[in-house]
């Protein structure tokens, strides 16, 4: 017999390891087996599924949920069988099969937050799937259901250190598996997926767990591929911003559900206000706590309310400064603890610490006494253009207003045609310094308005600020002033261009953004996301 090389890979050494230790329960590994027949034996399959009365009493609690909408109640499997079918019973069975050894010894808030999380995200992938995708439904629940086994079998492998890297991660509103691919080369939804390959789960969700998590790529899915990973990447967003409250990704979940299936807003609250009921009947079945002590409604309004809030220049800085923080402490921990694995030690318990809480939000926007903007009919046409281009490409469209501070006391020091050649003179070190190709046009004295086709609010917000460090300087180099001047800018994203939409909403926007920045003392970038 030949001796198995021990794998080198990370990666492959947890996946053997919890392939070793996690296995699945014999029941559901004789449905595989069953299963793979091209004839199904229906009596074999029942007798096997009714030897774990367990996984036999939460099937029939699930059959006989509004989760299926039965007419009569369903009393045995054969029922379930007849009026389901094999693929339904079979991928129930193996989703409630999930190995003991994995749950045990996790701390209960750790537990119930995984459960929340899991449980939201496999239902949100099953109703999305009926009722824009117009399937079953059944291998979306399952997928979502399987997608973040990883995250426990690394809490059984490296013990506190990922407990604590997961509650900092989640605490500073960082993104978690590009946290994880920083800290240990992989993410935990890739060793979900090598997992269930590794237990002979279907490829279609094996497919679907691992797919790329890149919105684009998944927007350029042809017709005749599987919608799964679409799917249970609007599902991941919706449980990450309900659970996690990550309300900065309500624009990501919008713009991907509009490029996707071309979802508008309501249909999204439509959707998520079905799911609360049947999440807690899940939990039920699978005797699991969920409760998030407010309704998935409410959360995600404080969404939606968050995205119309201008704010501050910084959130860049803020999103990386938590990465940066993650990173510290709790990657160094993490990463020892991956030594100890490695070593094939024990994970060393590791003390819970308090962790730094992320900064105050910024302020709500000013009353309605902002600056009135130049409505130039130009603007509005040459916006009306851009956003036809943008619907057509399904991309984000950017407006920038950007304003040189204290104009009238240029034109008392300088007069009035020296001021003129220094606007002149500003316009073209917009195009100049910008690092998106824009359309930038005077709006007012001292007024630009700068179009930024295909950008979203972070890359906009970027150029503003840009603009605003650099265009200064370079104004006073060009035109040999000695007087230090600044500028400040409003930025107004909109994610989704429909056709009603009118560019005045944008301008006005971006106006009130820029009284907001001029307010707080010039010299500094505002934004803010807008709904069509």
């Amino acid at each position: 017999m030949i001796e198995q090389a021990v794998p080198t890979d990370l990666l492959q050494q947890f996946v053997v390891r919890a392939g070793t230790l996690y296995s699945l329960p014999a029941v559901a590994v004789e449905v595989l087996d069953l299963t793979a027949e091209p004839r199904v034996d229906t009596q074999a399959l029942k007798a096997c599924v009714e030897r774990d009365p367990a996984l036999t009493g939460k099937l029939l609690r699930v059959v006989n949920s509004s989760l299926f909408g039965m007419t009569r109640e369903v009393s045995d499997l054969q029922q379930a069988l007849t009026r389901l079918g094999v693929k339904p019973l079979k991928l129930m069975a193996l989703g409630f099969s999930l190995p003991v050894g994995l749950f045990s010894g996790i701390e209960a808030q750790a537990l119930r937050r995984y459960w929340q999380y899991t449980l939201l995200k496999a239902v949100a992938a099953r109703e999305l799937c009926q009722s824009y995708w117009k399937d079953a439904g059944d291998e979306a629940f399952v997928a979502g259901l399987l997608q973040d086994i990883g995250a426990l079998v690394l809490v059984q492998e490296l013990g506190d250190s990922y407990l604590n890297f997961l509650h900092s991660v989640h605490e500073q509103g960082a993104d978690l598996l590009a946290m994880e691919r920083a800290a240990l080369g992989f993410d935990h939804v890739e060793l979900s997926g090598q997992l269930l390959d590794h237990w002979n789960l279907p490829t279609s969700i094996v497919d679907a767990v691992i797919a790329p998590h890149d919105p684009a790529q998944l927007a350029q899915r042809e017709a005749q591929e599987s919608p799964l990973p679409q799917i249970l990447h609007l599902a991941t967003l919706i449980a990450s911003i309900i659970v996690d409250r990550q309300h900065q990704r309500m624009p990501e979940l919008l713009k991907a559900a509009y490029r996707f299936r071309a979802l508008t807003v309501d249909q999204i609250d439509q959707l998520v206000g079905q799911m609360q009921e049947r999440v807690e009947l899940m939990a039920n079945v699978f005797a699991v706590e969920v409760d998030l002590q407010e309704s998935y409604r409410e959360i995600m309004a404080r969404a939606y309310a968050q995205m119309s809030q201008v704010a501050e220049e910084a959130l860049p800085e803020l999103i990386e400064g938590g990465r940066q923080q993650v990173g510290a402490d709790e990657s160094r921990e993490l990463n020892q603890a991956i030594g100890r694995f490695a070593r094939g030690l024990a994970p060393q318990p590791v003390p819970n610490r308090r962790h730094a809480t992320a900064p105050p939000p910024p302020p709500p926007p000013p009353p309605e006494t902002q600056v009135a903007t130049s409505h130039d009919p130009g603007l509005n046409g040459r916006i009306q253009a851009i956003l036809g281009a943008c619907r057509g490409r399904q991309c984000e469209c950017s407006l920038v207003l950007l304003e040189i501070d204290d104009y009238v006391q240029l034109v008392g020091r300088e007069g009035a045609p020296r001021a003129t050649q220094v606007i002149a003179a500003a316009q073209q070190g917009i195009e100049m310094l910008s690092d998106h190709p824009c359309d930038c046009l005077l709006v007012g004295e001292a007024r630009y308005a700068i179009l930024l086709p295909g950008c979203d609010r972070l890359q906009a917000v970027a150029v503003a600020r840009n603009l605003v460090n650099h265009l200064p300087d370079w104004i006073l180099e060009q035109m040999h002033l000695s007087v230090p001047m600044t500028a400040s800018a409003g930025v107004a994203t909109l994610t989704m261009a429909t056709r009603s939409f009118h560019p005045k909403d944008l301008v006005n926007a971006a106006d009130r953004c820029l009284f907001a920045a001029r307010s707080s003392g010039g010299g500094t970038v505002k934004s803010i996301d807008v709904l069509s």
